[in-house]
């Protein structure tokens, strides 16, 4: 339940701070009054989202600040809205996401505001109605669905772009097949290129690389430089036995020697492979051109070249085997459609049950509502074809005299009668949920008299087992509320501030009579309201 709100330059509120009590608290005020900015402060915490426009005039921030009690717990959420930076959200004093509000709010209560009760004039919204009731178990199933259909639209989108491609390779065929010819004429080998250019650029400099080796080979044999340095790798082994410095030495010398005799061996054999024949010469330049015109023709190197070639063939390959390709497309659609109409059909069932247990809750809270005679069923009828929420279409039939049919609700229920209606779901999704508060906005519009005295009844018997604010212009649930807080706007140093009072016994008296007055307050509408609050106690 809530016990504390603090609202801080919201729209026409400067400074405000209201104490909650359990039961029913009634909020009354003459339209535009800033009744509604109560109701929207209230919706700030349950996780609407904010609006820079809601900042008083003058004023570079806003703040409302709730404290809720949640069994034994106390909880705090704090919403700042500003001009200059960052907008912030609380849940127990640390800074949290919009998403972790609404999460928590979900478990403190519901707000009604007046905008629900247009769900009521739109069947499309019936379905989102029936699951909201009881969103934890049908939300999962939901999910399941939406990820199942996610799958198979995939699937189709996959098969529409084979066949689409198809058809673009279909007109292309021609030109595939003569490129994958050309290309694997050419026997593409990755590092070819640079390997043939080496080459060339080897043999074009034979005769300066025939003379050095010619020079290398004449100073390894008229000079005795191996076995000198042998000799030399000889003494300091023998010198490392006796002085330790040394042996770092024998290790640089033992590895000087063997990688000269190394060098040696190499630019021997370099020396007897090196050859100059004219006619490979050729060969080898003629390969460079052609590799370096066909990568210029493609605008595309070796190695991309050979990737193409694949890509191709894979092309190529799946024109070939188109039809295999569809079959298995075929098959993969039709699997996941049946996982669709499968998770569908579960959805579909917990909605039933849902429905059931709403169908026989609501007549009764209808009839306690002033509708001795009304029927109703939720009817859920299952399509052909897969929509967003599921594959149900869900109608919600009444009937409100006495040996009339169920009809469509949104066809013949009159403005008090939806007004009923919606107060009657509201009130029975709210105890199914457990939760510890409802906020209802003007939920009564449109009725009076006795029906309106069996209203403020049910609210008021509804109070006895979750925290119940109303929002109202109905004297008879004013008069049957516990607290009544009072919201009326004031003229403060040439600005108009809202405010809200809680109103004693006499003050309610007053302000009763005014709602069942038109313009002057009469004698009789005070006794009026005496009378009401008598009824009340």
């Amino acid at each position: 339940m809530l016990k504390k709100l603090i609202v801080q330059h919201i729209a026409l509120i400067d400074d405000m701070t209201l104490e909650f009590e359990h039961g029913l608290t009634a909020i009354t005020g003459e339209t535009g009054a800033g009744k509604s900015m109560v109701l929207e402060s209230l919706q700030l915490l349950f996780g609407k989202r904010s609006d820079q426009d809601m900042i008083r005039h003058g004023f570079d921030e806003a703040m409302v600040f709730g404290l809720f009690v949640l069994g034994e717990e106390s909880i705090t959420i704090e919403r700042r809205l500003s001009l200059q930076s960052k907008n912030i959200m609380k849940l127990n004093g640390e800074i949290v996401t919009l998403q972790k509000i609404r999460e928590m709010a979900s478990k403190l209560g519901h707000i009604h505001d007046q905008d629900d009760l247009f769900e009521l004039i739109d069947p499309k919204s019936y379905g989102h109605m029936l699951d909201t009731f009881d969103y934890q178990n049908i939300e999962p199933l939901h999910i399941n669905y939406l990820i199942a259909k996610s799958h198979y639209e995939d699937a189709v989108k996959k098969k529409q772009h084979v066949m689409n491609l198809h058809e673009t390779k279909q007109k292309q065929d021609d030109l595939i097949r003569f490129q994958i010819q050309e290309l694997k004429a050419f026997s593409l080998k990755e590092d070819e290129l640079s390997q043939i250019q080496e080459d060339i650029h080897q043999m074009k400099h034979f005769d300066t690389i025939s003379t050095h080796f010619q020079q290398l080979k004449t100073l390894f044999e008229s000079s005795d430089v191996m076995n000198e340095l042998y000799q030399i790798k000889e003494e300091i082994e023998s010198l490392s036995t006796y002085i330790p410095t040394f042996e770092s030495m024998k290790d640089i010398i033992s590895n000087y020697y063997y990688e000269l005799e190394d060098m040696k061996s190499t630019i021997m054999s370099e020396m007897d492979r090196l050859d100059f024949d004219p006619n490979t010469f050729e060969v080898l330049q003629q390969r460079e051109f052609d590799l370096i015109k066909i990568q210029q023709k493609y605008q595309k190197s070796i190695p991309e070249l050979i990737k193409y070639l694949e890509e191709l063939t894979t092309e190529i390959e799946a024109l070939e085997h188109y039809d295999d390709l569809l079959i298995a497309l075929d098959k993969d659609i039709t699997q996941k459609k049946d996982v669709v109409i499968q998770q569908a059909t579960s959805l579909t069932h917990y909605r039933k049950k849902v429905a059931h247990t709403i169908n026989q809750a609501l007549v009764k809270r209808l009839e306690e509502l002033d509708l001795p005679h009304v029927s109703f069923d939720i009817h859920i009828e299952t399509l052909d074809h897969m929509l967003e929420h599921g594959m149900d279409e869900v109608t919600f039939y009444i009937s409100l005299n006495e040996g009339e049919p169920l009809k469509p609700l949104h066809k013949v229920a009159s403005g008090g009668e939806r007004s009923r209606f919606m107060f009657a779901f509201k009130s029975l999704q709210a105890v199914y949920q457990g939760v510890s508060m409802i906020i209802l906005d003007e939920i009564d519009t449109g009725i009076s008299g006795k029906t309106a005295s069996k209203v403020a009844n049910q609210m008021s018997k509804l109070s006895e087992v979750m925290q119940v604010i109303v929002i109202t212009h109905v004297p008879q649930v004013a008069a049957k509320a516990h607290t009544q807080l009072k919201v009326y706007k004031q003229n403060i140093d040439g600005r108009i501030q809202t405010f809200v009072e809680k109103l004693n016994e006499d003050a309610r008296i007053k302000e009763i009579a005014s709602m069942l007055s038109d313009e002057t307050m009469s004698t009789f509408a005070i006794e009026q309201a005496k009378m009401l609050l008598m009824q009340k106690k």
